[in-house]
C-alpha cells in the first residue's frame, strides 16, 4: 500500500489537463510535443489490448446468440443477432441504432437474485448490456443509468463517441474507449445524487485498460466528478497513475491533487484483462480494491468535500486529455452507508457476472 501525496511537481492541471511537473503532458499534445492521442508505441495503433477480445471495429465481428429468455445483443461489425427462445431480435445485420437490452440469463450472468437496485443509496447503475443508444457503426451515443435518479450518459459528437462491442467479458458486451485514436468520452451532467460530500461512497467498475507507460495518454480516466479548480476535490479512478515524472501501472483514486490519493497494491494493471475496481469511503477510511483482493486503506481526519457542485461527472476521459484505452462494462455507485453485507453482495455480483 502507498499513501502519495500529489503537490507541486508531482502530479498538476496545466491548461485544463493533467500533466507532471518536468515531464511530458498526458493533455493529448503528446511527448515532447508529438502528435498526442493518435500516437502511441511502434505497431500497437489500432491493436487490441491484450485479453480484451477485439482489435478496432474492422475486427468486431460474428453473431450474438441470445439465451433462453434474454435478447439478443447488437450484432458486430458484419454480424447479424438472434434472439434466444422468448427472446427479441435487436439488431440487424452489421447492427441498427437503437436501445440495446440484454436480460440476464446464460451465458456469464449471474444465478443469485441479488440486483444491484437492492442498494440503499445507489447513486448510478450502468450496465453495457442494457440501455446503450448506439448507431449502425456501433458509436454509442447515450447510456441510460439504470436508477431513478436518470444519470444518463451521453455524447453528441460523433468523433468522441465510443463504441459498442459485443461478447467481450464473459460474453457480456463493454463500451470501447479508443484514447490512441480518438477523444472518445461519455458526459454525466450533475445532479444531487452525484454530489457525495464529507460523506460515505462506494464506486466499483468493471474495466479493462491497456495505456502504456511510454506513449502517450500514458494514463486514463475511468470515472472522474471533480472541481475546475485546483485541488481539484472530487472523485477520480484512473488506470495507471503519475508520481513525478514517473508513471505506475497501477489503478490509482484521486480525491484532490494535494493530499489525498490512494493507489491499488497491485501494479501492472495495464495488461487489456478485465478486473473489478472498487473505492469505497466509509466514515472517513478510504479502501481501494482489485478483484476484491485485500486492497490499500488510508484514513484521512477530515474528509474532503467531493461534491463537485455544477461539474459534469466524465467516463472514459475528460475534455482534452487523460484518454482511457481500454473498456468498461459496468459502473455501479452508491452515497451513504452501505453494510458491509450489501457491499459483498455487490462485489460477488459482478465478480459472478464477468467471470473475474
Amino acid at each position: 500500500m502507498r499513501k502519495i501525496s500529489l503537490v507541486v511537481g508531482v502530479a498538476i492541471v496545466l491548461g485544463g489537463g493533467w500533466a507532471c511537473s518536468g515531464s511530458s503532458s498526458d493533455s493529448g499534445k503528446g511527448n515532447g510535443g508529438g502528435s498526442g492521442g493518435g500516437q502511441a508505441n511502434a505497431g500497437s495503433a489500432g491493436q487490441a489490448a491484450a485479453g480484451s477480445g477485439h482489435a478496432g471495429a474492422g475486427a468486431m465481428g460474428g453473431s450474438a446468440v441470445g439465451g433462453n429468455g434474454e435478447a439478443g445483443a447488437v450484432g458486430g461489425v458484419g454480424g447479424a443477432s438472434t434472439a434466444g427462445e422468448g427472446g427479441a431480435s435487436s439488431a440487424g445485420d452489421g447492427g441498427s441504432a437503437g436501445m440495446l437490452d440484454t436480460a440476464a440469463g446464460e451465458g456469464g450472468a449471474p444465478s443469485q437474485s441479488f440486483s444491484p437496485d437492492q442498494l440503499p443509496g445507489l447513486a448510478l447503475w450502468l450496465d453495457a448490456g442494457v440501455g446503450v443508444t448506439a448507431s449502425a457503426a456501433h458509436r454509442v451515443s447515450a447510456w441510460t443509468d439504470r436508477t431513478a435518479h436518470h444519470n444518463d450518459a451521453s455524447q453528441t459528437v460523433a468523433a468522441n463517441q465510443p463504441l459498442l462491442v459485443n461478447e467481450v467479458i464473459n460474453g457480456h458486451p463493454v463500451i470501447h474507449f479508443d484514447g490512441l485514436t480518438s477523444e472518445a468520452r461519455l458526459d454525466i451532467l450533475d445532479s444531487g445524487s452525484l454530489r457525495w460530500g464529507t460523506g460515505d461512497f462506494s464506486l466499483e467498475i468493471v474495466a479493462a485498460y491497456a495505456n502504456t507507460v511510454d506513449a502517450t495518454p500514458r494514463y486514463g480516466m475511468m470515472y472522474g466528478k471533480f472541481a475546475e479548480a485546483a485541488p481539484y476535490t472530487g472523485v477520480i479512478l484512473f488506470g495507471n497513475y503519475p508520481s513525478g515524472a514517473t508513471i505506475f501501472t497501477g489503478s490509482f483514486t484521486q480525491l484532490d491533487s494535494v493530499t489525498e490519493g490512494i493507489v491499488s497494491d497491485t501494479e501492472d494493471l495495464n495488461d487489456g484483462m478485465p478486473r473489478l475496481y472498487a473505492v469505497r469511503r466509509e466514515a472517513g477510511t478510504v479502501t481501494m480494491q482489485v478483484n476484491d483482493a485485500d486492497g490499500a486503506v488510508i484514513h484521512w481526519g477530515t474528509p474532503d468535500d467531493v461534491s463537485a457542485p455544477g461539474r459534469s461527472a466524465y467516463i472514459g476521459s475528460q475534455p482534452s486529455t487523460q484518454f482511457l484505452i481500454g473498456d468498461i462494462a459496468e459502473i455501479v455507485a452508491t452515497a451513504g452507508t452501505v453494510s458491509p453485507a450489501d457491499h459483498a453482495a455487490l462485489t460477488a455480483y459482478l465478480m459472478q457476472k464477468y467471470g473475474l
